[in-house]
């Protein structure tokens, strides 16, 4: 496949697709595929002031960053794209009318309190067409899920407020107008705390995971979940989409999450409700670990003053339902090489403190 030509400045444009073999690619070649994006683009709201310092506090504001990200979108050239921490009104005012011309439909659903940002689901038209749209408050969802139990309602009162911190996802069922075939698309951004809190990461996950199973149309319909998941693959929350399940090593690991002082006991929230911790998407598997045998070195790479010296981790995915979809092929992330230079991100180049990542899919 002929990849596009970039000027030496634009190190993220002179990343290389990584095919499962050579008929994958001949099939990418003759576009007998679509292509998925995930992008977390890095909302004001998240940067403070002196966040990072190796970029000009001019440059730092999603105005100035948007002509990196278009450059950037343009050459990922999505079929579908999923993007997380959205501004809402630069998605109303500047990303939506640039999508639009790009040839792109978009939805978008805000976060319900606390920072203004949200995440956007984008897709080609004429390539995909939207069946229907779900906007999922996982808050709502917790409430629901331990309303099934038989708690009292100073513990429901208890851990409903321990676990209230924003998240949402977004659901698109959408059409593949070149066979009719249809496809759920997932797209979540987790909270974030330091890691302090494996188990609300992991419940929102699960939570997020049941809700997509609920929206299948039978064991054979077809889906994806995207996005910003705050978890590295050795974490509990990577693990429970890959199995399904909890085991016991990443249950440990749990504990040591903080406790809460329950009518029954002093426990964990994840204790408390392992019984749900299971979902329905049995064969989910991870488009870059399917095509590479592992998870990229990292997909963050920042630095935060008075935080952190460095933060790299691989937190963003693209998962597939493996029985009634085929990944033919990623696109490699940036090396550390690439980054070192520019100190970390965001910068002059790379418009958030991610680096996207995109795969090649194929219905079986």
């Amino acid at each position: 496949m002929n990849q596009e030509k970039a000027p030496a400045e634009c190190v993220h444009i002179q990343r290389k697709a990584v095919f499962v073999s050579a008929a994958a690619e001949e099939k990418v070649d003759a576009r007998n595929c679509f292509t998925v994006v995930s992008y977390n683009i890095l909302a004001d709201c998240y940067i403070p002031s002196g966040c990072y310092p190796h970029v000009p506090v001019e440059k730092l504001k999603m105005t100035e960053r948007h002509k990196q990200l278009i450059t950037e979108l343009k050459f990922l050239d999505g079929d579908i794209v999923c993007l997380q921490e959205v501004d809402p009104h630069y998605y109303k005012d500047i990303l939506f009318p640039f999508m639009e011309k790009q040839g792109y439909q978009g939805v978008f659903l805000q976060k319900i309190f606390g920072m203004e940002e949200g995440i956007a689901t984008f897709f080609k038209h004429g390539v995909f067409e939207l069946v229907e749209q779900k906007d999922v408050v996982l808050n709502s969802l917790f409430r629901d899920l331990i309303n099934q139990d038989h708690l009292k309602e100073d513990d429901k009162n208890m851990l409903e407020n321990y676990f209230k911190k924003n998240s949402v996802l977004l659901i698109t069922k959408l059409k593949y107008m070149k066979t009719g075939k249809q496809v759920i698309v997932g797209n979540i951004h987790t909270w974030f705390g330091d890691w302090k809190n494996l188990d609300i990461i992991t419940i929102q996950i699960a939570l997020a995971t049941q809700e997509l199973s609920r929206h299948k149309n039978g064991h054979d319909q077809s889906y994806m979940l995207c996005g910003d998941f705050n978890a590295t693959p050795e974490m509990p929350g990577y693990q429970f989409i890959q199995r399904g399940y909890l085991d016991e090593e990443y249950s440990r690991k749990m504990q040591l999450t903080p406790k809460l002082d329950l009518s029954f006991g002093s426990t964990t929230l994840a204790e408390a409700l392992k019984q749900f911790l299971t979902h329905g998407l049995s064969d989910a598997k991870s488009a870059y670990k399917e095509v590479l045998g592992a998870e990229p070195a990292f997909t963050n790479y920042e630095t935060f003053v008075g935080k952190y010296d460095l933060f790299v981790y691989c937190l963003d995915y693209i998962w597939y339902s493996s029985k009634s979809i085929s990944v033919l092929g990623v696109l490699k992330t940036v090396s550390e090489e690439q980054v070192k230079p520019l100190v970390a991100l965001p910068n002059t180049v790379f418009p958030s403190d991610h680096v996207s990542v995109k795969a090649w899919f194929t219905f079986c």
